[in-house]
Parts: structure tokens; sequence; C-alpha cells
């Protein structure tokens, strides 16, 4: 846009792009070419007030968010970003014969620049070693992708004769092929004689990666180990390393289950990768899999699907994280969506947490009054769980609707191993307390002192009415008393005096409020 290049010195922009030609002019095709540099006119001819980053390889997806991504890294800003694929003709030695913008030709380069916050000249070895990462992942991913996609058409056909291979399980596959799942990595696990140990040769990000350790499957949680021999063909969780290609997730993973003569779990094919963004979209009753929980869910509540509850419930499911409607049981689904269908459009504040099959994630769910809302609670909340489950790290989102309600979903990666102990009713009442303002205990205190009916009446004609020099100076418990002291004040009785003692205060010292009808009193007048 015209504005980014308001405050570019013209002489500098000239000379870089001289310098950008020379670098993309001649470069060997079959290699990836990340340079880091921080332009000092002195030395380059040119300089810019940021550190400059270009990247020079072959066109492949996902290239421009992946690279957004580790330049994004630990709050670093990006501010410039051009990028541009070339269709070019190179000769032997890899000089450019002709340069084009054609879509159909066979060497298609993708010439990337982009300017970041500037960083000390020590530095940047590090970024270049994550965006390093970073491209040979993606290199990794997009290699590979055909041969995942086999390597699913394979399992699709083993699964039909597997003891588990139940009609919802095969549909789900079906779907997953459908451009519902980028994927990002693949490896098989056997399980024999107790050990769990990889098998095979991994794909994708998985095959630059380290090989999973051999572990005992009897040494594994009972609830890992109960996942891990279920008798269901498919598998649902997520991985505990971010994915550095697409979006700055944890992967997703769908494990496809092996099974012996007898029916027994003995291994596991699993794949990594991402669901579509048009997956979050799609009504979640048109997914395998899901729809059958949510079917169940419905049937189990006893709601009527006609009436108002099961109206809600269906609107619920129909909303609820999508990424925990895959992995969550149909039993705890059931447990938590009447608990939240309950809960409908009330003032009130409810966790729901659950923890992950393997021990590397904890979700929690947190339904608060919408406006209690803002930048500043959802930071408390997250502060508060990041010590209740000593958490390495923690991703939220929020879902607001036309309800008084929301949702904030966090996503709590903890320690591998570590114990989860927490008390929902103690979180639920931290929360309230972190994030509970004023105006809204002066609604409780109002309701306390003057039972529901008046008590509404007054939280409309007082909830506003206190200024914030008040607001500072006296809880909200003494408002409602002050209110009813307000509320004596008539035009026969105009004035009202009240002495009263704090419990911090010295034994012969009183305080005095004085309430009056009408426009201010001075204090000379009173005495």
């Amino acid at each position: 846009a015209a504005a980014d290049l308001e405050d570019r010195s013209a002489d500098d922009d000239a000379s870089l792009t001289i310098d950008t030609w020379k670098r993309f002019q001649r470069r060997n095709v079959d290699e990836i070419q990340i340079q880091v540099a921080n332009p000092v006119h002195a030395r380059d001819g040119w300089q810019s007030k940021h550190t400059a980053v270009w990247i020079m390889t072959r066109d492949m997806p996902f290239v421009v968010d992946s690279v957004l991504m580790a330049l994004s890294h630990n709050g670093q800003v990006t501010h410039h970003l051009n990028n541009v694929v070339f269709s070019v003709d190179r000769a032997e030695d890899g000089s450019i014969e002709a340069l084009s913008r054609s879509l159909d030709h066979p060497n298609r380069e993708l010439l990337l620049y982009a300017e970041v916050d500037r960083m000390a000249d020590a530095d940047l070895a590090d970024l270049e070693s994550r965006l390093q990462a970073t491209i040979r992942d993606l290199e990794a991913v997009v290699g590979d992708f055909g041969a995942m996609k086999a390597k699913l058409a394979e399992l699709q056909a083993l699964a039909q004769a597997s003891p588990a291979g139940d009609e919802e399980s095969l549909a789900f596959l079906d779907w997953l092929a459908a451009d519902n799942f980028t994927f990002l990595g693949f490896r098989s696990f056997e399980y024999s004689g107790d050990r769990i140990r990889q098998t095979g040769d991994p794909l994708g990000i998985l095959r630059v990666r380290n090989r999973a350790s051999e572990r005992k499957l009897s040494e594994q949680p009972a609830r890992t180990q109960a996942f891990l021999l279920d008798p269901s063909l498919l598998a649902f969780s997520k991985s505990g390393t971010r994915s550095r290609v697409h979006r700055p997730a944890y992967p997703d993973y769908v494990g496809i289950k092996r099974f012996d003569a007898d029916g027994n779990v003995v291994g596991e094919d699993g794949f990594l990768g991402l669901y579509t963004s048009r997956v979050y979209r799609q009504d979640a009753s048109d997914i395998p899999v899901v729809r059958n929980k949510i079917a169940e869910v419905m049937s189990q509540s006893r709601f009527d699907p006609a009436g108002f509850d099961g109206k809600v419930l269906a609107h619920l499911l129909a909303t609820y994280p999508r990424d925990e409607l895959f992995q969550i049981g149909t039993e705890e689904l059931l447990q938590s969506a009447v608990a939240i269908t309950n809960i409908h459009e009330r003032r009130i504040i409810r966790v729901f947490a659950r923890e992950e099959s393997y021990g590397l994630f904890v979700n929690c769910l947190v339904y608060l009054p919408r406006d209690l809302y803002n930048t500043h609670a959802r930071i408390k909340i997250e502060e508060l769980f990041r010590q209740t489950f000593d958490a390495e790290d923690l991703d939220y989102d929020i879902h607001l609707s036309e309800s008084i309600q929301l949702r904030l979903q966090y996503t709590i990666r903890i320690k591998p191993g570590s114990e989860v102990v927490f008390d929902r009713e103690t979180l639920e009442r931290r929360i309230s307390e972190l994030i509970s303002d004023w105006r809204s205990e002066l609604g409780q205190a109002l309701l306390s002192a003057f039972g529901e009916a008046r008590g509404r009446k007054h939280q409309r004609e007082y909830g506003d009415a206190f200024p914030a020099g008040y607001r500072e100076g006296y809880s909200p418990r003494a408002a409602a008393d002050d209110v009813a002291s307000i509320e004596q004040l008539s035009a026969e009785h105009p004035l009202l005096t009240r002495f009263y003692h704090l419990p911090e205060d010295e034994d012969d010292r009183q305080r005095l409020k004085v309430f009056h009808l009408g426009g201010p009193v001075s204090l000379s007048d009173l005495v």
C-alpha cells in the first residue's frame, strides 16, 4: 500500500532492490537461501532501521504464513513483507536466463523480503536458524504430502477388514481424506511385550524430528493405558509440540489402531495435522464420529428436541469447541453439555475442565457474564490457570453470541507426567473474586440488604449512581447501607445523619455521614 512507503527512503529502497536482485539473480534452485542482515549504509550502501530478511526457495504451499509465524516469535513485529513468485529459466551456473509470471511454468520460485524489529547482530544467527527449521519442516510436509495421502488410502483399505471397522469410523477416514485435514506428519507404533516402540519410516515433520523413545506400556498412567488399548478403531489427541507450518497451533493427532486375531490392540498408525478452516465452519452434525456423539448426547439428555432445553442443548453442541468434540468422550460431553445447558442465560461463573488422555493438556471452558469480560479479566484468569496447573504454555479462544454469557476456552500445556489436581468450585470462586467489578458486587449487596424485589429495583436505580471517587473509598456493602439511608429521605425529612465506627478505627473515633435530599449542603450550614 502507498501508506507503507511514506516513511521510507527512495534512495535506500532503490539500493535494496538492486541488492535483492543480485541475491536472486544467481542461485542454486535445489537449495533454500535464507539471509538475515542489519544493513548499514557505510558498509552496504543502503540502510534500514529494521533487520532485513531474504528467503529464496521453490514455491510451496504455506510458505508465507509459516515464515510470518517464525518472524513473529516472542512478540517480534514484522514491519514490512513483500513476496512474489516468478517463473524462472536458469542456466547451469544458476544465473537467470528468462523471468516471467507465468502460472504453468515448471520452475516457480518464491522471493520473499521482510523487515522485522531491529535485532542485535549476535541474535541474527538465532533468527536464521529458526527460519531454517521452519522451511525444513515445510519441505518435509510438502515433499511427503503425496506419500501421506497414499498411506491414508492404504490404511482405509485395511480398516475395512478391521474388527473395529464400524461404519462411522470408516466414514470419518473418507471425510479426513476429502481435504478436511492438512497432513503434517505420519508414524507407526507397535505394542509388543509391554513395550511401545516406533516402527517403520515416518513421514512429514516426523521424518525430520527424533524418533519417539521406547516406553513401557505398564508404566504409563492408567488413563493413557486405557486410551491406547481402547478397542475403538480411531483415537484423537493433540501433539505437545507446536506446528511451525501454516498455523502456530498444537497439531491434532488421528490414530488408526491395529488389532490381532483376538481383537487386541497391537499398534497404531497416526497422522499429525491441522483440521482445515472449513471444518470449523462446517455443521458438526455433518462430521462422522462427531455427529454420533452429538446424537447420543441429545438422546441421553432426555431433553425434548423441540422444547426450550433441547434447543439450547442443540445450539450448544453446534457451537462447542470443534477440537474438543473430536477428543472428548461421549459420557464426559453429556455431563458437561447438560450442566452448561442448565446455566443458560444465568449470571453465573462455571468452569469445565478436561484432562487430555496423554496427560499433556488440560482444556478449560469458562462461562461467565459477558459484561464482566475484558482483556484484563482474561489475563487474570490465564494467570490463575498457569498457577493452578503449573502450565508450560497456554492458548485461549473466545466465543461470543447474543447470550448474556460468553465462553472462554483455555488450552493449557502441562508438564508431561504431572498430576492434575484442582477443585472446580475453588476455581470458580477465585475467578469471581478476580473479575467481579464494583457495580456487580453492589447489585449482590442490594439483593442481600433489600430482598429480590426491592433489590432489583435499587440495582436499576443506583447501579450507575455512585461516582468514581466514592467507589474508590467505599465498599459495595457500605453503598448498600447508604442506599438504605437515602431511601429514608423525603420532602418532610430531607436531612439524615448517621454515626458509624469501623473495626480498624481507634476506640474514641467516630465517623459521620450526612444525607441530604436535593442539592449539596455546605459544611457551615450543617454546623
